[in-house]
C-alpha cells in the first residue's frame, strides 16, 4: 500500500506539471527541492573546517601525535553528531517534500528560513567543539539545532493544513506520523537549551535519543 501510495503521489506530481507547462506556469517543488540539496552539502561539508589541525612541532615524537589525536576525539565526536543530525533533516525535509506536490511564495518563505538555520549550523557546532565543557556553548547548540527542526515542522504543519499543498487524499495518520516524528526531535532539543544552562552534561546525553526517535517513532 505505501509503494502504491507514494506511486499516486508521483503521478499527481507529474500531472501538476502537465498542467502547468501548457500556460508557461510550474508549481512543482523540483528547483526548489534541488537548491535546498545544495544547502545541506555545502553546510555538510563546512563542518569539516571547524576541525582544527594541531600545531605540531618538528621534534613531537610519535606518542605526541598520537596524545593530540586523541585529545581532538571529543571534537570530532561533536562534529560526527552534528553530520547525523544534519543528515536526519535532510531525509526528513526530502521525505517531506515527497508529498509537497506544488509550492506557493509563502512555503519558498518557509524553506528558505529553514536553509538559513541550516546553514548556520556549522558556527555553533564549533563553539560546542571549542568550548564542549560550557553551559551557555551546549545550549546555544540545542536551540540553534531545535529552531532547524521546528522550521522543518513548521513547513509541514502549513503545507498539510486543509491538505494545502499535498494530495487531497493522503491519510491523516500519516500526516500525523511526520508531525509527530518532527515535533519530537525539535522538542529534545529546545528542551536541553534551558536544562544545558544547570546539567550541561544530561542536556547532551538527551541528544542521544534522537537518532532512535528519527527511526522508529510514528
Amino acid at each position: 500500500m505505501g509503494m502504491l501510495r507514494l506511486t499516486m503521489e508521483d503521478e499527481a506530481k507529474k500531472r501538476f506539471r502537465r498542467c502547468h507547462m501548457a500556460d508557461g506556469e510550474s508549481k512543482t517543488t523540483d528547483r526548489l527541492e534541488a537548491f535546498s540539496d545544495a544547502i545541506f552539502a555545502f553546510s555538510m561539508t563546512l563542518l569539516m573546517f571547524g576541525i582544527k589541525v594541531p600545531d605540531v612541532p618538528d621534534n613531537a615524537t610519535r606518542g605526541d601525535i598520537t596524545m593530540w589525536v586523541i585529545g581532538l576525539l571529543p571534537t570530532f565526536l561533536i562534529y560526527i553528531f552534528t553530520f547525523v543530525i544534519i543528515g536526519i533533516y535532510w531525509v526528513a525535509h526530502h521525505r517531506t517534500f515527497e508529498h509537497i506536490i506544488r509550492h506557493d511564495s509563502n512555503l519558498l518563505w518557509l524553506n528558505l528560513a529553514f536553509l538559513l538555520t541550516i546553514s548556520l549550523l556549522p558556527f555553533p557546532t564549533a563553539i560546542l567543539g571549542e568550548y564542549g565543557d560550557n553551559s551557555e556553548a551546549v545550549a546555544l547548540y540545542a536551540f540553534f539545532m531545535g529552531l532547524s527542526g521546528a522550521l522543518l515542522m513548521l513547513i509541514w504543519i502549513y503545507a498539510t493544513a486543509d491538505r494545502r499543498l499535498v494530495s487531497k487524499n493522503m491519510p491523516e495518520r500519516e500526516i500525523r506520523g511526520i508531525r509527530t516524528r518532527g515535533l519530537a526531535t525539535s522538542l529534545i532539543f529546545l528542551l536541553s537549551a534551558p536544562l544545558a544552562i544547570f546539567h550541561p552534561t544530561i542536556a547532551m546525553l538527551s541528544w542521544l535519543s534522537i537518532p532512535f526517535v528519527a527511526l522508529h517513532l510514528k
